[in-house]
Order: C-alpha cells, then sequence, then structure tokens
C-alpha cells in the first residue's frame, strides 16, 4: 500500500498535479506580450482584437461556461501561457483549436 500510494505521488508531481490554470489576465497577457494577437475573422480584412477585449470574453467564459466546459476554458488559457516569450510566426501563436473548442463547448 506505502509503495502504491509513492507511485501515486510521483505520477501526479510528474504530470503537473493538477496545477491550476493561469487567469485570464495572465495567460491572454503573456500571449499578447509574446507579439500575438487575436482577429476579428468576421470582418475583411480581419482587424485586431484588443487584448482588453479578449480578457472580457475570457472572464465571461469562466463565469458562464457550464462545468463540462472547464476543461476546454483551461486548455485555452494554458495554450495562451505557453506561447514562446517573443513569438517569431504565426504557428508560435496558434491556439486556435483550444479556442475553436472552447467555442463549440456546452
Amino acid at each position: 500500500m506505502r509503495r502504491l500510494l509513492v507511485i501515486a505521488i510521483v505520477m501526479t508531481a510528474a504530470c503537473g498535479g493538477g496545477a491550476d490554470a493561469p487567469s485570464c489576465q495572465q495567460a491572454l497577457g503573456h500571449y499578447y506580450s509574446a507579439g500575438c494577437t487575436y482577429f476579428d475573422q468576421t470582418e475583411t480584412p480581419p482587424p485586431q482584437i484588443p487584448q482588453n477585449e479578449m480578457v472580457a470574453f475570457c472572464q465571461f467564459a469562466a463565469s458562464e461556461a457550464p462545468d463540462s466546459c472547464q476543461d476546454d476554458l483551461d486548455a485555452w488559457l494554458e495554450c495562451n501561457d505557453a506561447v514562446p516569450d517573443m513569438a517569431t510566426s504565426n504557428a508560435d501563436c496558434d491556439c486556435s483549436n483550444a479556442y475553436m473548442a472552447l467555442l463549440r463547448c456546452d
């Protein structure tokens, strides 16, 4: 039993231990400071969405999304927070899969 407990503790530490996702402000602040941005794809040409608008959207999603969408929200926040500090390409900034999963969640 003790051996099983030690293995569980090691696995939890190795997998991040269920650490909390970053806040909307932290994740999007990092994303935008890395040189990344979101665009409004409903307009041509697509204008940039200011950081404060994305933070407001994120906070709204965090407060209104059902519990079943929490993993999608966390994945999107973690993606935003994980972009390289000085993104050099669109690929560095690509959190579109996580963002779309959050938008489709219900």
